[in-house]
């Protein structure tokens, strides 16, 4: 089951339009602001998925200690987090870097995605280091069970440093 939330009911229209978004009974599509959903919740996630942008950069909710704290609280233990962040201004990647090490402490990693974004993925449980091995067969099964394409994603991670996933030293902004 998927459940998604965006803030204008136009993308939602255009994604059924022009990119093929099914109408299923297992995809729950919310319209609203990303951070009164994960504060009213009381749903437990898997995985969840950060992409907050308006047309002039990063949401505010994205650069907030309150949307953090109830992003924490919506995800299962072991569940997995990722945030895409723009690089530009350095000052709100550095602020968003800041909340998430205040919420997730080490359990947050980085990948620069490319010369403008950057991903951070959080990974909560027992485990702030997970080897190449078990991230591959959590993303198996979360392909399984959404559909999502996320073996292409895992060699990244597994790429960063060639054993998979460790927590470390946040990018510097350009």
């Amino acid at each position: 089951h998927l459940t998604t939330v965006e803030f204008r009911e136009a993308v939602v229209d255009a994604a059924h339009a022009f990119f093929q978004l099914p109408n299923s009974s297992r995809l729950e599509t919310w319209v609203g602001d990303a951070h009164g959903f994960v504060a009213q919740s009381t749903d437990r996630y898997e995985l969840i998925f950060v992409d907050l942008y308006d047309a002039i950069g990063m949401s505010e909710s994205q650069t907030s200690l309150a949307f953090f704290d109830h992003c924490a609280a919506r995800l299962k233990d072991g569940g997995v987090m990722a945030i895409n962040l723009w690089r530009n201004p350095a000052s709100q990647l550095e602020d968003c870097q800041q909340l998430l090490a205040r919420v997730f402490g080490q359990k947050v990693g980085y990948i620069d995605v490319d010369d403008a974004n950057t991903v951070a993925l959080v990974i909560t449980g027992d485990s702030s280091e997970l080897d190449a091995k078990t991230l591959k067969q959590r993303a198996k099964r979360l392909e399984t069970r959404t559909g999502l394409n996320l073996s292409h994603y895992l060699r990244r991670i597994s790429h960063c440093d060639g054993s998979g996933f460790r927590p470390g030293t946040p990018p510097r902004p350009p």
